[in-house]
């Protein structure tokens, strides 16, 4: 259980930076659209995701990281739609 912990950890912060490129790389057509984009949706994810945790009562970092799972879906969803 003690060695889980830390792998947890990473899988948290890696999900940040990693899901608004991975929800955004559709949906833009220039690296400067991509680059604000990503910075947009990340600072979203992460002040709504502290939101919900705050309001839930629920772990800040796991809040975050299943809102990001949350876009990336509903963005996969959407890329399929408009194709």
């Amino acid at each position: 259980m003690v060695a889980v912990v830390p792998a947890i950890g990473t899988v948290l912060s890696i999900s940040l930076p990693a899901v608004p490129a991975a929800s955004t790389e559709l949906f833009t057509k220039s690296v400067e659209q991509f680059l604000i984009t990503n910075t947009i949706l990340g600072i979203v994810i992460g002040i709504a995701g502290l939101t919900l945790a705050v309001i839930a009562k629920l772990p800040a970092g796991e809040s975050i990281a299943a809102l990001a799972g949350i876009v990336w879906l509903a963005s996969r969803m959407l890329a399929t739609l408009r194709r």
